[in-house]
């Protein structure tokens, strides 16, 4: 046997034959499992996604009623834009400005006094302690 047939029987040999066939196995073997597990994965990822685009849908939604419900005014973002501040008035109000504080003019009037009812005895009513007020007595202790 020359050095040719050594080489060509190393080379395309029974033994050098079945050694590639199982590696050719194993690599198409582990090309399998690889393509199960991406696929597998994937379909994992696509759920995820397909959840988070439900869940994105979902928050649109909210917001687009959150704004459908909220009063309309003309004041813009707060209640307080185009306004004088509080305290603004209240100093203006405390100077004396009473109507400051309100849309309309504010007129403090002075009223004639209030006559004040005769004094006399309450009728239903005794002074029972002599002290001159017949609606509040002492208490009376007795032992």
């Amino acid at each position: 046997m020359g050095i040719l047939d050594k080489i060509k029987e190393v080379l395309f040999g029974e033994k050098t034959m079945a050694a590639s066939d199982q590696m050719v196995d194993k690599v198409w073997n582990t090309a399998n499992k690889i393509k199960k597990e991406s696929a597998s994965l994937g379909d994992k990822i696509k759920s995820k996604i397909d959840h988070y685009d439900e869940l994105a849908r979902k928050e649109q939604a909210l917001e687009k009623n959150e704004k459908e419900f909220r009063p309309h005014s003309s004041h813009g973002e707060s209640l307080l834009d185009d306004s004088r501040d509080f305290f603004e008035k209240a100093d203006q109000f405390a100077n004396g400005e009473y109507d400051a504080a309100q849309k309309g003019k504010i007129t403090i009037e002075q009223k004639e006094p209030v006559e004040k009812p005769a004094k006399g005895p309450v009728k239903g009513f005794e002074d029972l302690d002599g002290d001159g007020d017949e609606i509040i007595d002492d208490a009376i202790i007795e032992e």
